[in-house]
């Protein structure tokens, strides 16, 4: 009786430890402390247009293409030899070769330019490198033109694409609730469209309303052409997944679920009539992402410690110092501290540097050489 009694306790400590070690925020996935990284401030000719605002940084060779948000031309094109803006082009309007705006943009499947998806006008524009280095004007070609009845809505609720990848030559992912999946896979070739991304089992709000509950799941995602997987991370939540793709399907290879976002219903508001909800979880929330060919890097937020659920709310701001490193099977690299408040990012894989927008006390770009 005495040897079993000692089994159990052995048994019931063991399992009170792993409680007690359950991950519950992603920043605990890493061990050690975080090395610190100093920002420089990249100086650039001619930048006080586009440094109005400027958003998602693309690198390729020597050069980088800024998204700018408040400026008539949405896209810059700036020469990293000399610093100098070399061009802008994409006008905004509504008119013939005009943008509404670039939810985001990236560099296509087998990086011969970068595609840019307009969600407004179902749009995916593709640029070629040698259009955009050598052309006063860079011409789009839509790559959705003659398939834009594909991406009509399945019902009122669905419909609107917040990103759109290219996979392949014809075969493209949109993001975007649809019949209870998170994504959509068009295959242009066989002019098919198929709802795939389950749920994640352990998700706590399955009764929430479809459209807030896709809402909880709303975020970025990048392609890794040479392993041919999908990186994708929740903006409300420390949640994040990795992919495969296999021909036209999706597979699940990663999921850390153990900060799913947690749904808070609200109350309803008598004049809109509608309900006020809400998502929160953990210790802080994952912000931006970006990509390199063996390696991911997540943005990441902390909320104040002893914060109430209405401190969170009023303090999310898109912008962080925490830089979380993992391989593409999801396993932790590094933790970095940054010294100062940044948002989008960019990689360079050819000088190993990250780029960042810093937006105050004015917005201006900046870098951070990795060791």
């Amino acid at each position: 009786m005495k040897a079993k009694s000692k089994i159990l306790l052995l048994l019931l400590i063991s399992l009170y430890a792993c409680r007690e070690n359950k991950i519950v925020s992603v920043v605990e996935l890493f061990d050690g402390e975080s090395i610190s990284l100093s920002h420089k401030k990249l100086s650039l000719k001619d930048d006080s247009a586009m440094l109005l605002s400027p958003g998602r940084i693309e690198i390729e060779n020597e050069f980088m293409i800024v998204r700018a948000r408040k400026t008539s031309k949405l896209l810059s094109l700036v020469d990293l030899n000399s610093n100098a803006v070399v061009k802008s082009w994409c006008n905004k309007g509504n008119g013939p070769g005009e943008y509404i705006g670039i939810l985001n943009y990236y560099k296509n499947y087998n990086n011969t330019g970068i595609n840019a998806w307009d969600g407004a006008l179902q749009r995916m524009n593709f640029f070629s490198y040698e259009s955009i280095f050598n052309d006063p004007d860079p011409f789009s070609i839509d790559l959705f033109a003659d398939n834009k009845s594909m991406l009509k809505a399945d019902n009122s609720i669905d419909g609107f694409y917040a990103n759109m990848l290219q996979l392949s030559k014809t075969l493209f992912l949109g993001f975007g609730n649809n019949k209870g999946k998170r994504f959509t896979l068009f295959d242009l070739e066989k002019q098919t469209k198929m709802n795939v991304g389950d749920f994640p089992d352990s998700d706590i709000h399955k009764d929430a309303e479809p459209f807030f509950r896709n809402q909880a799941y709303s975020g970025y995602f990048n392609y890794n052409s040479e392993l041919d997987k999908v990186i994708y991370m929740s903006m409300e939540s420390e949640m994040f997944e990795i992919f495969n793709i296999v021909e036209d399907s999706m597979t699940l290879a990663y999921g850390n679920y153990t900060t799913i976002p947690q749904y808070i219903p609200g109350s309803v508001k008598l004049k809109q009539n509608t309900k006020e909800e809400k998502f929160t979880n953990g210790k802080g929330r994952l912000v931006y992402l970006v990509t390199s060919v063996d390696k991911i890097f997540l943005l990441y937020e902390c909320y104040p410690k002893g914060a109430s659920d209405s401190d969170i709310s009023a303090y999310l701001s898109s912008k962080a110092d925490l830089l979380l490193v993992f391989d593409w099977n999801g396993k932790p690299i590094q933790k970095y501290k940054l010294d100062c408040m940044v948002t989008e990012l960019g990689y360079d894989s050819k000088r190993n540097r990250l780029y960042a927008i810093k937006p105050k006390p004015d917005p201006e770009i900046v870098y951070f050489d990795l060791p």
